[in-house]
């Protein structure tokens, strides 16, 4: 029974196509880009054989209704796996149910996605980022592939397809093994060699009959004991010259034997294979069939080392050892004993009366035990061998017991024990038994009285190794634990017989996985376990030697840690705002991530021109929370564009998260500078140099601005020159466009000025002035104004189409006058003569041409406005003057007066003359007159023009004047 799952985007399209239908569920659906969906669709088939006959309707199997197949129970699963968050899973509506035919209740998984981010390098050393899509299911099949898209933020090249990788879960399925003993004599002597043939290996996973033989990569042998847990004599050897048999599904090759082998002891040849994946399995045969009866094909030595039951109460203590007289002994030939204070040796085939025998310290001799001894010992006299320790002579038994004191039996050394007999005749009632002379002795025993010396262990692959993240499985390594095979050569590869292994939540601990044996090796894979993430592990090797006494050795916790850093809200950040150097860039991320797990073991920094790229600086370990680029390469940061800082968090179980800062714009430069006034924004002057009001100083700005950053804040500062702030220190205001100062005492007559300094996230400042304002709160003094532009005032004038005026006096000693108005009018102050008329600083003015005519008869006053910088002004008006546009008028005269003479027209003085007349002036009375008097023709004198004084009139008004005539 099989899927086809598609998913279909919003319009109904499909997004997809599934894989070979005729592949195995769960279906290998794949998506090899980030799809947006609207929803999954799955199509269900069932390929079902009809048996010969319907099946029983009432079991629990399929049944048959007229041969007609169909699901009646069916659900797809889809599964979308983050990186960073909880799984996501939608899953479909059921079929709806035919009753045609019961379905087994079971859903499949389509597909399971995780992505993760990657970086790929094009020939141009231009960089393509993305995400690479990697596909889960609930099995994974062999020959998945992985597609990966190239994007470059919206373009997109062809997707790229992996070859494929070829999943091995399970270690080889092992065969069939037979071995045959064979030796073949030739001129130089006789060789022996052990001929093996065996069913290859092969992986139980895959269906290809070609490919599951093709996965198994080399086969190694080795020479064992009789045990089954893999206690080698000889080191592992890989197996070479096999020839292929049984259609390519066995082989057959020769193991060369270097010597006659000894088959007093049951050996066994063993074979494992590895597959490619590196898992192995192992198989072994007996070389000869140590069971056989008919014939006996094992035939042990005469004399068999023994070990007695150790003390229970002492360590390293043992028991001697008791052999009934004609019993049969069940252990088989020791090579190995724990105890310093017996050695001991049986002989159970033998039926002498007495026995000479005799300890040897075995030092010089062969101890390879599975060949047949080039030098085996044969002594008419054990005791007298240079090599003997303790000699004796056993009668009426057959066992012997040696015991030592503490200190005689050294650890490491082997030990063999010989006996001697004597040519012996044993006379029965019915047949004479003729024993011959009988010189052997056992293959060794090695005493061994301490336990293996441990070696390190650990979890994972690489020793120190503290964190892991699969929940499932567990690698397990230790180094080889020594014994007696550090002192001497001894009978086996290694002088562990055993290892065993056990998982626990505590130290020493197998409350996880219990003690097991491994075998003798250096590792192991755990599969199928139940570890939960944050939990601590300990990895527990007991070793066993061949004296049965054992090391326990624990491995250092390893904490399962499945989720990678998690990402707070603390930002990346770097010393400020913006970057403020073109070649350097000094960062920090601290309490960006968080691991409880397994903490954080180190940190990748980039910097790149969008987010999670490294194209300005690839990515660059870091131990710590903060790192700075390196100064032998610079970077070339160009202003004004923006760059950012990726890091990636590394925790000690190997797990990534990525976090990324903002966009961090390169900024060298300082505000542009715009201009500030003094003033107030919307008055009718752009910038005032002088103010009445002592109450507050006003300022405003416009015109700053930064291409790059941005203006963080504008400082204030105030003094009574350029550059102090003797009113205010420095203070920042925000970012406002103006500033009020007040409650501050102003000074009359002093100037202020505003220092505005601006300044951008990158910390760049600009710093402008105002030309200073002056405080001028005081009028003008009053000045004089005079009628008439002539030195004195003026009181009359004929003119009606002019008039002017002149003034003195005004002064201003804080802000100078700044200039004048004048005006005219018949009133004191008013303006129907002349309307207010805007003067430059001069102290004089007139009008000409005028029209209207001044008034006659009415006064004429001339009003001046000094006006000061500061916008105050004083008035003063002249005392006014008159129009008189008619002459005086005389009414009498000139005449001689009459007292200085009797008669008419005559006087008798001739030095004196008085001069009467009558003259007056109604508008503006008679400011000054002249006189002057001529001779009759021929007269001696002309009297030319004379200025009249007026306190020469009488007080009728007549005017006289006397001449003095001479």
């Amino acid at each position: 029974m099989g899927n086809e799952c598609k998913l279909e985007d919003s319009s109904g399209s499909i997004l997809a196509n599934p894989a070979d239908l005729k592949e195995a569920p769960p279906q290998p659906i794949r998506w090899t880009n980030n799809v947006t969906w609207e929803r999954a669709v799955t199509k269900w088939d069932a390929l079902l054989q009809l048996p010969a006959a319907p099946p029983d309707l009432t079991g629990l199997d399929h049944y048959v209704t007229d041969y007609r197949f169909g699901i009646k129970f069916a659900t797809t699963k889809l599964r979308q796996v983050r990186a960073s968050s909880s799984n996501i899973d939608y899953t479909g509506n059921e079929t709806s149910n035919n009753s045609e035919m019961t379905s087994t209740q079971n859903y499949v998984v389509c597909l399971i996605e995780n992505t993760v981010n990657w970086v790929v390098k094009t020939p141009k050393n231009r960089e393509v980022k993305g995400q690479i899509a990697g596909i889960r299911r609930s099995s994974v099949n062999n020959g998945d592939i992985v597609a990966v898209k190239l994007c470059a933020i919206t373009t997109c090249y062809a997707p790229l397809y992996s070859d494929g990788v070829l999943v091995l879960a399970n270690p080889p399925t092992q065969g069939k093994i037979t071995v045959e003993h064979q030796t073949t004599t030739q001129s130089g002597g006789s060789t022996e060699k052990i001929a093996v043939n065996m069913d290859k290996f092969y992986d139980p996973d895959i269906v290809d009959e070609a490919e599951k033989y093709a996965v198994i990569d080399k086969y190694e042998w080795a020479i064992t004991d009789n045990a089954h847990i893999g206690r080698t004599h000889t080191i592992w050897t890989e197996v070479t010259g096999v020839t292929e048999t049984l259609a390519g599904k066995g082989m057959q090759f020769d193991v060369e034997l270097e010597g006659e082998f000894d088959f007093s002891k049951c050996r066994r040849l063993a074979v494992r294979g590895y597959n490619k994946a590196k898992l192995f399995s192992s198989v072994s045969v007996d070389i000869k069939d140590c069971k056989a009866f008919d014939p006996i094909l094992i035939k042990p030595k005469y004399v068999l080392d023994a070990v007695g039951k150790p003390d229970g109460n002492r360590d390293g203590y043992g028991l001697p050892v008791y052999l009934e007289k004609n019993a049969r002994w069940e252990e088989p030939d020791k090579d190995y004993t724990p105890n310093k204070n017996y050695l001991s040796a049986v002989w159970p085939q033998l039926r002498y009366r007495a026995y000479v025998v005799a300890v040897l310290n075995a030092r010089s001799m062969d101890s390879t035990t599975y060949y047949q001894q080039t030098n085996s010992l044969s002594l008419p006299d054990p005791c007298s061998h240079p090599d003997t320790i303790k000699c004796t002579t056993v009668e009426g038994h057959e066992f012997v017991n040696f015991k030592f004191e503490p200190g005689e039996l050294i650890h490491g050394q082997r030990y063999k024990i010989c006996i001697h007999t004597e040519y012996t005749e044993i006379k029965f009632e019915e047949w004479t038994q003729v024993l011959p002379e009988l010189n052997t002795c056992t293959d060794g025993v090695v005493v061994d009285l301490t336990s293996p010396t441990p070696g390190k262990v650990w979890i994972g692959n690489v020793e120190g190794t503290g964190y892991q993240t699969s929940t499932t499985d567990m690698y397990v390594n230790w180094e080889t634990f020594l014994d007696v095979e550090s002192l001497t050569v001894i009978s086996h590869s290694s002088g562990i017989q055993d290892y065993q292994l056990g998982i626990g939540t505590a130290v020493g601990g197998n409350d996880v996985v219990a003690f097991h044996s491994v075998g003798v090796v250096n590792h192991a894979v755990l599969h199928g376990l139940f570890l939960q993430s944050g939990h601590t592990y300990y990895a527990t090797i007991k070793a066993m030697d061949y004296a049965r006494r054992t090391t326990i050795v624990t491995s250092d916790p390893v904490v399962v840690d499945t989720t990678p850093p998690r990402k707070s809200d603390d930002p990346i950040t770097i010393s400020g705002r913006h970057i403020v150097s073109n070649s350097e860039i000094e960062a920090c991320w601290k309490k960006v991530f968080v691991d409880p797990e397994s903490t954080v073991d180190y940190y990748m920094w980039s910097i790149g021109s969008q987010p999670g790229y490294d194209d300005i600086m690839e990515f660059t370990r870091e131990e710590t929370e903060c790192g700075e680029n390196s100064k032998l390469n610079p970077l070339d940061l160009k202003e004004g564009h923006s760059y950012y800082i990726s890091v990636k968090a590394i925790n000690k179980a190997g797990l990534m998260s990525l976090a990324t800062s903002w966009a961090y714009i390169v900024d060298l430069s300082p505000p542009i500078a715009g201009h500030i006034y003094d003033g107030v924004p919307g008055s009718e002057l752009a910038d005032i140099d002088f103010q009445t009001d002592m109450s507050a100083l006003n300022v405003y700005w416009e015109g700053f601005h930064d291409p790059h950053s941005a203006i963080k804040e504008y400082y204030i500062s105030v003094g009574t020159c350029q550059s102090c702030d003797d009113v205010i220190g420095r203070q920042g205001i925000g970012i406002v466009s103006s500033f009020k100062l007040d409650h501050v005492h102003f000074g009359v007559g002093l100037t202020y000025y505003t220092s505005l300094t601006a300044c951008n996230t990158a910390d760049y400042c600009t710093t402008v002035m105002t030309d200073g304002v002056m405080m001028d709160n005081s009028p003008p003094s009053v000045g004089l104004v005079m009628d008439g532009t002539r030195e004195h005032d003026t009181e009359y004038q004929s003119i009606r189409t002019y008039f002017g005026a002149k003034w003195h006096g005004f002064v201003d000693p804080q802000s100078g006058l700044d200039h004048y108005v004048w005006w005219a009018g018949t009133t004191v102050g008013g303006d129907d003569i002349l309307s207010p008329q805007k003067l430059h600083l001069t102290t004089t003015a007139a009008v000409f041409n005028l029209s209207p005519e001044l008034p006659v008869g009415k006064r004429v006053y001339v009003t001046v406005r000094a006006y000061n910088k500061a916008g105050l002004y004083t008035d003063s008006t002249s005392n006014g003057f008159l129009i008189d546009t008619t002459a005086p008028v005389i009414s009498s005269g000139p005449q001689f007066a009459s007292s200085f003479s009797l008669v008419p027209g005559t006087q008798f003085y001739r030095t004196l003359m008085k001069v009467e007349w009558s003259v007056n002036d109604a508008e503006s009375h008679i400011e000054r007159q002249y006189l002057s008097i001529k001779s009759h023709m021929g007269g001696e004198f002309d009297l030319a023009s004379t200025k009249v004084k007026l306190f020469q009139v009488d007080i009728c008004g007549i005017f006289a004047i006397y001449f003095k005539l001479r």
